[in-house]
């Protein structure tokens, strides 16, 4: 068992490369490990967060994307 069962993330973006970087999300999250599965949550009212499932323990990711 891991030690966190969910981790959030809040990544502040220059605002000239804000769309660009929501844009690559997915591979950004893909770039952290192994990516099982991921959704924006646009269903809890945040579209700037992206919801993340990552193995090899499972382990509830949530990257929320800023603007700065």
């Amino acid at each position: 068992m891991v030690e966190y069962s969910d981790i959030d993330f809040i990544i502040a973006v220059d605002s000239i490369y804000y769309e660009e970087v929501m844009n690559e999300r997915i591979k950004i999250a893909e770039s952290l490990g192994t990516l099982l599965s991921a959704f924006t949550g646009e269903h809890v009212g945040e579209p700037r967060l992206l919801i993340c499932l990552c193995e090899p323990e499972l382990l509830h990711v949530d990257l929320k994307f800023v603007s700065i």
